[in-house]
């Protein structure tokens, strides 16, 4: 059997150690493979750690073969990341999906699942009702499964690994339907502390915990969450300031704001909707949040200061939540357009692999309708591909100035080989 999951190991915690340990009891004989965002993350905003130690993290706990999302799914909404995932996954011989999540039952998660597959016209129309009150999507779709078929099954989805449980289970009930295949799937109840828990307060803590404690330079709070051999690779990061949080990428946005928002209002926001994900709304407020920046500083002769993380803050509101608005943002940053985003893949990255997930590729290749890239220098005719190469010499840069050190560029980089 192979199983696939999707994951981020931003960074690789106890949590993930348990859902694979889970997984070697119950299917001690399975190959494992693991679709991962490389280096920017689907909360929107740059990996903590570089998607190359990420997968050493993830084959030293015995993960078989890691794929790479493409940058421009990791960045879109959960239905797209749930695409790129599950079909990749699929694509590379998965035919059981395992993933994480709150619910207690999976069968609720699959009704929802499928009421969002075939939504019937009063639940779209209570869901538009609900976005024109001002409500973001989420909430809206919350709200209108609360109205139409109760609240307990509507709570399902106030949880993040719930979402993403949800939307995964849609993309294997669409490829079952479509191409008359029996993907089967099942969800692991997830402990310890909750996803966006920002204190590390339990032995299962989370990623955004540990990334807090990290910012805060604390390191050695995070002894004990995580493996020896991550919890090494981690230290020796943040020895060499090689460790990457939102606010490193706050100059380039800047600039990139900077010549957007050189022309009029009217034609700065013509100019922003084009990005991935971006209301005209949105766009309309980035553009008068962001030539004002730093008015209110004139007066007590403060320093100017633009970071991400304030930008966001002010850009929040009932209906743009503040991990799409950073999404948003870092498709600003990176070039991603509307018209980049849809379901469909033109190649897959390989990340790394042992013996078992090499001998899963030899097996499966000859028969991909998709490109396999196995080594960068051979993903250049593929334009989708260079273009992925180009968002991660952006994250290399922004590394390297942080640590003091030349950038490595992609194509130089070389996968994961677990001996």
């Amino acid at each position: 059997m192979t199983i696939g999951i999707v994951a981020e190991f931003n960074p690789f915690h106890n949590g993930h150690k348990y859902l694979l340990d889970s997984i070697k009891a119950k299917y001690p004989e399975s190959t494992i493979v693991v679709a991962m965002s490389g280096d920017y993350v689907q909360r929107g905003e740059g990996a903590i750690i570089d998607k190359y130690k990420r997968t050493s993290m993830a084959l030293s706990e015995n993960v078989n073969l890691i794929l790479q999302i493409a940058t421009k799914f990791s960045l879109s909404s959960a239905s797209y990341f749930a695409f790129a995932s599950i079909n990749s996954l699929i694509k590379l011989g998965a035919n059981k999906i395992i993933f994480g999540m709150e619910s207690d039952n999976i069968e609720n998660l699959v009704k929802i699942a499928k009421l969002l597959n075939d939504e019937s016209p009063e639940f779209s129309e209570s869901i538009k009702t609900f976005i024109n009150e001002g409500y973001s999507y989420p909430k809206a779709r919350m709200l209108a499964l609360s109205s139409i078929y109760g609240e307990d099954l509507a709570k399902e989805t106030t949880k993040s690994n719930n979402v993403l449980a949800i939307e995964y289970i849609r993309q294997i009930l669409k490829y079952n339907k479509k191409h008359k295949a029996n993907i089967s799937f099942e969800g692991i109840k997830r402990l310890g502390q909750d996803f966006n828990d920002e204190e590390i307060k339990e032995n299962l803590t989370s990623a955004t915990a540990i990334r807090n404690s990290l910012y805060k330079k604390d390191i050695e709070i995070i002894k004990g969450h995580t493996n020896e051999f991550t919890y090494n690779i981690l230290e020796d990061s943040f020895n060499k300031n090689e460790l990457i949080f939102i606010n490193d990428f706050s100059d380039l946005l800047y600039f990139k704001l900077l010549d957007l928002c050189k022309y009029n209002k009217d034609e700065a926001i013509k100019a922003l909707v084009e990005f991935n994900d971006l209301s005209e709304f949105l766009a309309a407020s980035i553009y008068t949040k962001f030539i004002s920046w730093g008015e209110s500083k004139k007066e007590d002769n403060s320093t100017f200061s633009f970071k991400i993380c304030d930008f966001i803050d002010a850009l929040k509101s009932k209906t743009y939540t503040y991990s799409r608005i950073s999404r948003c943002l870092f498709c600003i940053i990176l070039g991603i357009k509307k018209t980049d985003v849809k379901e469909e893949l033109s190649f897959i990255k390989v990340l790394g692999f042992d013996k078992k997930g090499q001998a899963l590729l030899s097996s499966v290749k000859k028969n991909l309708d998709i490109e396999l890239i196995t080594k960068n220098s051979k993903g250049k005719e593929n334009k989708e591909f260079l273009e992925e190469m180009y968002m991660s010499d952006l994250y290399n840069n922004v590394l390297g100035r942080k640590a003091g050190k030349i950038p490595e560029r992609e194509i130089k980089k070389a996968i994961v080989k677990e001996k």
